[in-house]
This record gives C-alpha cells, structure tokens and sequence, in this order.
C-alpha cells in the first residue's frame, strides 16, 4: 500500500493527475518510429482505431471501406489484410485517396417456401 501511495505521489508530482503534464503520443513515436500520419495537431477525425493514428502512411493500407479482405481482429482490436499489414477503412477521414478497392458485398440468397396448400385439404371434405 505505501508503495502504491508512493507511486501516486511521484505521477501527481511528475503532473500525471493535475492534466499539466506532456500530452500523451501515439505509441511507438517516442521510442524513434517515424512520425504517425495523424498527429495531434491534424483536423482529421481519424477513429480511434486507425492505423494512420500510430504509423506512417507508408505503413498501412487504405480500403474505400470495410470489406472481408480486412477483418476486424478483436484480439487487439485494428483491421489487417490478410498478410498482417494495418488497414484503415475511412479514406474520406484521413484526407487521403484508397490505394485498394473493397470487392462488392456478396449477395444473400434467400430461398422462398413453396406455397402451403392448407386450405385445399379443407375444401375437399
């Protein structure tokens, strides 16, 4: 318990707590990655989930939009194609123009019930 009052002590004097402290960057930035597409300082309204908010543009891939060519992974949460490069799906929010373009949605078939013939067995009696 006192190391963890501790450690609070030391991020509220570091300005963790009081909101004066650095504002926080995309992963990977500080730690000598090139710099996102999407800073900051960008009047893009990127999702959340956008590659384009933690990689260069070299780095990722944009779709016209969802498509199965890039599934959603749940296990962290981004989209990637199928040989595990980032995807984003909004060109229109990032500024920039697809490189690819989703194949169409595959179409549904539904298959109609042959008419029931109920009330032809009533008539008959």
């Amino acid at each position: 318990m006192a190391s963890l009052l501790r450690l609070e002590g030391v991020q509220r004097a570091a300005g963790a707590f009081s909101g004066t402290g650095p504002r926080p960057v995309a992963r990977g930035y500080r730690a000598g990655m090139a710099e996102p597409f999407i800073t900051e300082d960008s009047d893009h309204p990127a999702c959340g989930i956008c590659p384009s908010l933690r990689l260069p543009r070299d780095a990722f891939v944009v779709y016209d939009r969802p498509s199965r060519e890039c599934p959603f992974n749940p296990a962290d949460g981004h989209r990637y194609t199928s040989d595990g490069t980032p995807a984003c799906v909004h060109p229109d929010k990032i500024g920039v123009e697809p490189d690819r373009i989703a194949p169409p949605p595959e179409r549904v078939v539904v298959e109609q019930e042959p008419p029931r013939k109920r009330w032809a067995l009533f008539r008959s009696r």
